[in-house]
């Protein structure tokens, strides 16, 4: 299977353990644990079986070659991200999902949010702003919408948002 093409199954079969771990959350019977085992067959064989699957407390790791994913419940910023930018403080935490290179040179991390306060992208674009960020787009309306931001050659952030459920994510990428 070609590489981007194996990481994009990877990332979707991860996506979807992740949610139905963040779904089925609290004490483990014999189907959750039946389902847990699935999903790391199911992982392991997107990664040509050369991936290392780690499910536990809600959280799910997988290592290869050239990548580590993590994904699962939080309800905490990361304290860890390798660059700096402005915490997000419109809304409640609920996840985060990380992906990397094992050398840290190429990584992303999304923060999944509920509650978000209805300002919330023109309050965190003046963060951003504050913090030498340069603004590429904001689109807004009730329905929801997307803010996009840049710092240097290789950092990039997006915001994107649901208005009518108050749910967003702050996606930032480095290459």
């Amino acid at each position: 299977m070609h590489h981007s093409l194996k990481c994009a199954v990877l990332i979707c079969a991860l996506f979807i353990v992740s949610l139905s771990l963040t779904v089925g959350c609290g004490g483990k019977d014999a189907d959750e644990r039946a389902a847990e085992k699935v999903a790391e067959k199911i992982l392991e064989k997107a990664g040509d079986g050369k991936a290392d699957v780690d499910i536990k407390d809600g959280r799910v790791s997988v290592k290869g070659e050239d990548f580590e994913v993590e994904a699962g419940e939080a309800s905490t910023w990361p304290e860890d991200l390798p660059i700096e930018i402005p915490r997000f403080t419109y809304g409640k935490v609920v996840g985060v999902s990380r992906m990397s290179t094992p050398d840290q040179k190429g990584w992303k991390c999304d923060i999944h949010f509920k509650e978000l306060d209805s300002e919330a992208a023109v309050r965190y674009k003046a963060d951003l702003e504050k913090s030498g960020w340069e603004i590429q787009a904001l689109n807004q309306s009730v329905q929801g919408g997307m803010l996009m931001a840049g710092k240097g050659e290789k950092d990039r952030l997006v915001f994107m948002y649901d208005g009518e459920k108050h749910e967003g994510t702050v996606m930032v990428i480095s290459e």
